[in-house]
């Protein structure tokens, strides 16, 4: 009974890590204090890169009562053209991502206003592009897997752009890796059953 309790023990873990997702997210409290002219900002897991020579970022933290605090306390980012929230910005991840969310947040956004996302997998540009033109997260499943996304602010001077904030994702490796273990189930259940035999054969001598 000890040893059919144990099988059943790894059997429910063996499952667990066919299910487990490595969710991941941006956190631009790494960069606090960045200087706002950094043409590149490295985060632990991607690199963000102005789409103007000159360009600089906004990196904010969370306050108490801040209108545009993120949601889970990451911090926002934008890419600055002057005082503005109105730059481009290229987000090279540290390998393949999906399932990519992505906050957005703007004061006084005009009908005229849009970010347009789109993606990369190696270099190759998906089809897929999603325009943005409203305040809040957004899912970019569609993109399908990617290593590099582009934000495209076609936004107006005097609306004052977006922040971006809250990004979520899985890696992709993860999803890879954890397809294969089912396979291993009929193996598990065969020594289950062996298990039990060997009780069988126990009680009855």
């Amino acid at each position: 009974m000890i040893l059919f309790k144990k099988a059943l023990l790894g059997l429910t873990l063996l499952v667990s890590f066919t299910s487990l997702a490595s969710a991941a997210t941006l956190d631009f409290n790494e960069v606090a204090g960045y200087p706002s002219n950094a043409s590149v900002i490295n985060l632990s897991n991607a690199n963000i890169t102005h789409n103007t020579p000159f360009g600089g970022f906004l990196v904010t933290q969370d306050f108490p009562g801040f209108e545009f605090n993120s949601l889970n306390d990451k911090g926002s980012i934008c890419a600055l053209v002057g005082p503005q929230c109105l730059g481009s910005m290229g987000i090279s991840f540290g390998g393949a991502i999906e399932n990519l969310y992505i906050g957005f947040a703007g004061d006084d956004l005009e009908e005229d206003e849009e970010v347009i996302v789109s993606g990369w997998l190696n270099n190759s540009k998906k089809a897929t592009e999603i325009t943005i033109r409203n305040g809040g997260i957004y899912n970019f499943a569609s993109l399908g897997i990617v290593d590099f996304i582009f934000l495209q602010n076609n936004s107006t001077k005097d609306s004052g752009g977006f922040l971006y904030q809250d990004f979520s994702f899985d890696y992709a490796e993860s999803n890879v890796v954890a397809t294969p273990l089912p396979a291993a189930l009929p193996m598990f259940g065969a020594a289950l059953a062996l298990l039990g035999y060997k009780g069988w054969r126990r009680r009855k001598s």
